[in-house]
């Protein structure tokens, strides 16, 4: 293959983004505070997969921080896919 195709190697981040005061990040899923609304970012069941938010609660907001709920448990409150 490499006879018709130049291979370059990639590189990988070595840190992942890392939690802030006012963002929880979960693998594949965050929320974060804007202003005053809590938004909940994660990536759909649908068969291509795409970014999806909603407005959530401060109270989740301080659960996913405190690892007391996951996305899945998110995702069946809100019900999203």
């Amino acid at each position: 293959m490499s006879e018709y195709y130049e291979e370059i190697p990639l590189e990988y981040p070595k840190k992942s983004r890392v939690s802030t005061e006012n963002e929880f990040v979960g693998d594949g899923w965050s929320i974060r505070k804007v202003d005053s609304r809590y938004i909940f970012e994660y990536i759909s069941g649908e068969l291509a997969g795409m970014a999806k938010s909603i407005e959530v609660t401060q109270s989740d907001f301080e659960l996913a921080a405190a690892g007391q709920i996951s996305c899945d448990e998110l995702c069946i409150k809100y019900n999203v896919s």
